[in-house]
């Protein structure tokens, strides 16, 4: 296992606040509490434009933009000061960037006062390098990235012989027409990820155009779709790194309950305010804001009216912490996208406005009679039919015609949603990160780790496993592993009784992926998810410091990721613990279901890489593997439909078209569903429009979709 990075990338850290105590957050979203001084978030935001490799001082920006492209363009570490101290010697390179705030900056000096390469100090005062409030471009820090760079060509270490080379490349031009987009910026939270891949890079816009706010959405959808066809029309011809996604999907959420205008909380806050209008205020603005949150004044006679409104005692400090909890969203949203090098779209609030209809969902998962069934299927229909109604148009005609790899920020599972004729977790390659809690997604979204991984790294696997005795499910992936006998893989199951053994039995392995085979469950939108772990209901956020926990984790059980549960589930716990990737469950999963999906993901660690290696592929991700046993196990999900169900095809032509669609996702190829579809259509004789058809009224929902892949995926390299 190596951990990716490059000799001329600047590592970038901003050091944040220390939590005493992490259950002390932010009331809507879940950010721990210190960040909500304003002067984090806007060190952050005035930084998003650093330069992101050292190289990037003698290159263009289209040339920048390019060589982004072709690998990692984030070096983005949020630590404590603590945290810093502990694996300081890290950041001893020659292009370290350490931003802070002045309450920090004595600790920091003293830290970094042994290093033999003195970092770049960014803070909120003159006493550094340089100060917050004068970065508004890239170039300023061209000069020193270039002294760093002399300074380390004289030492006598691995930089010495590259820095000499790079020196004799001529600075690039700040003022050079290149870099001028004859376009406007808008600087709305909105549009702040898709400026800052493209200002960062060294462009520029030729001025700025507002957006008024609004309840209306289309004057916000509109810019970000403006700003995301110039950032394509920017792109190099050149493909894109493995690693990187094409569009970030986001939408920022509150906690679920907080939906519920009728929930005790608001009845407290309702109770304390003098007026009906500034209940309505707070409903209007803050928990049903449709759109883009943009603050409108209702049934407001006056200015004066409505300024004394927004300034209440109790009103104020509610807005301006969500304001605050908004900013880190764009923050996440904007790491992802310099990351990624490609468009943030945010999505409409409304989306995120139905948790009932997801506990109404869950609830019918569970019967297994025709009616049950029948409900199920309709309430499925519905709540994804009203997801996509709150979408615009554009926004999935942009996703469908410029996309095939996407991350999903949303506690929503979008996944669900077709955008075109099949559910988005099929037609495209797709990581999530939930949106809650704030901390959570802060803490993904801006992770700089890549990890390299050979693929007989992935051939040690720990199952622990806790049922009782006489568990009528305990064997079921016990049975279905001799399917796996004859292959490479090395399988060590453990039972656990306890807490304390679950724990012994992760720290024992230093091998990279764990499967947990036991019954899970979650207490609603208020409480925690857990596994059942001998006779406890274990938290597994409370494995962060105890357990070490595998990069790749694959949850055996119900509900682990909830739709109608709380931010805190099992799938967050272990992400918030260490893991990189988490397959998770939306909903209670059938045991022998479940236990094929597993059983598949391990035929295509056995099989599928040496297949790509055949193939040509040198190298794949982790995403791309669990997307690929997505595809396979919705073919087989289809396949069992019309033969088992609408009796429409023989197992012999299953076993023809099966053969064929198989081969055409293991090419990787985007045309796998057209060729199923095709081949149905072939076999019953009926058009595609008719094989669509029945695909949509019979299989709205099948049992693959009960899974998904959260975290950070796409950074697990694999060479093949």
């Amino acid at each position: 296992m190596n951990i990716q990075h490059s000799l001329t990338a600047i590592r970038s850290i901003y050091i944040m606040p220390v939590v005493d105590d992490v259950r002390k957050q932010s009331a809507f979203q879940g950010f721990i509490y210190p960040l909500m001084n304003p002067m984090y978030s806007e060190s952050i935001c005035r930084t998003l434009i650093y330069p992101r490799d050292v190289c990037e001082i003698f290159m263009p920006p289209a040339e920048v933009l390019s060589s982004r492209m072709l690998g990692r363009s984030n070096n983005t570490y949020l630590l404590s000061f603590d945290s810093f101290k502990e694996i300081a010697g890290y950041f001893d390179t020659p292009f370290t960037f350490i931003t802070c705030l002045e309450e920090h900056l004595e600790k920091v000096l003293e830290c970094t006062k042994k290093f033999v390469f003195n970092p770049v100090l960014i803070s909120d005062t003159d006493k550094t390098d340089f100060n917050l409030e004068n970065i508004n471009s890239p170039y300023i820090f061209d000069e020193m990235i270039f002294e760093k760079i002399q300074f380390a060509s004289t030492q006598d270490s691995p930089y010495k012989e590259p820095f000499l080379e790079l020196l004799k490349r001529e600075l690039r031009n700040p003022q050079s027409p290149d870099r001028i987009l004859n376009e406007e910026g808008v600087h709305h939270n909105v549009t702040v990820p898709l400026e800052a891949v493209l200002v960062s890079c060294g462009y520029e816009f030729i001025g700025v155009k507002y957006i008024t706010p609004s309840l209306d959405k289309d004057n916000y959808i509109a810019e970000m779709l403006r700003l995301s066809r110039v950032m394509i029309e920017c792109y190099p011809d050149e493909h894109r790194s493995i690693t990187q996604s094409d569009v970030i999907l986001y939408s920022p959420s509150i906690y679920g309950f907080l939906y519920d205008t009728d929930h005790s909380f608001w009845s407290v806050i309702n109770r304390k305010l003098s007026s009906r209008k500034k209940r309505n205020f707070i409903k209007n603005n803050l928990i049903r804001n449709k759109n883009y949150s943009g603050i409108v004044f209702e049934d407001v006679e006056s200015h004066e009216e409505a300024q004394a409104i927004y300034q209440d005692e109790l009103i104020h400090p509610i807005m301006e912490m969500r304001r605050l909890e908004l900013r880190y969203n764009t923050i996440a949203a904007s790491f992802l996208a310099l990351t990624n090098n490609c468009p943030a779209l945010r999505l409409s609030n409304s989306i995120n406005f139905y948790p009932k209809k997801f506990k109404n969902l869950e609830t019918l998962s569970n019967r297994d009679d025709a009616k049950g069934r029948a409900l199920f299927q309709r309430a499925f229909i519905e709540v994804t039919e009203l997801i996509k109604s709150a979408l615009s148009a554009e926004i999935i005609n942009f996703v469908n015609d410029k996309t095939s790899k996407i991350i999903v920020c949303s506690d929503v599972p979008l996944e669900w949603v077709s955008f075109n004729s099949i559910p988005l977790m099929f037609s495209h390659e797709i990581s999530r990160i939930n949106t809650t809690p704030g901390n959570v997604f802060l803490q993904n979204a801006a992770l700089a780790t890549t990890i390299e991984l050979n693929s007989e790294d992935l051939n040690q696997i720990l199952i622990v496993r806790s049922f009782r005795e006489n568990d009528p499910i305990r064997e079921h992936l016990n049975q279905a592993l001799l399917q796996l006998e004859n292959t490479h893989l090395n399988i060590h199951k453990i039972d656990v009784s306890s807490e304390s053994e679950l724990v012994t039995a992760l720290n024992d392995y230093d091998g990279h992926v764990v499967i947990f085979d036991c019954h899970g469950g979650h207490g609603g939108v208020e409480s925690n998810g857990w596994l059942n772990i001998g006779n406890s209901q274990v938290d597994l956020w409370s494995l962060k410091g105890q357990a070490r926990i595998p990069m790749i984790v694959i949850l055996s059980a119900c509900s682990t990721s909830p739709v109608s549960g709380s931010h805190a589930s099992v799938a967050n716990g272990l992400l918030y613990a260490g893991a990189l990737s988490v397959i998770g469950t939306f909903l209670p999963v059938d045991s022998r279901k479940s236990t094929l999906f597993v059983i598949r993901i391990l035929l295509q660690i056995a099989y599928l890489l040496n297949i790509l290696s055949e193939k040509k592929f040198k190298v794949t991700n982790w995403r791309t593997i669990i997307s690929v046993v997505m595809k396979v196990s919705y073919l087989y999900d289809i396949l069992d439909g019309f033969e088992t169900v609408l009796n429409l095809i023989s197992s012999e032509d299953r076993k023809k078209i099966e053969n064929r669609v198989i081969n055409t996702i293991y090419s990787i190829s985007d045309q796998w569903h057209d060729c199923l579809i095709n081949e149905i259509g072939d076999l019953l004789g009926k058009n595609r429009a008719e094989v669509s058809e029945l695909l949509a009224v019979n299989f709205p929902i099948i049992e693959t979709m009960y899974y998904q892949q959260l975290g950070r995926p796409e950074n697990i390299i694999i060479n093949l």
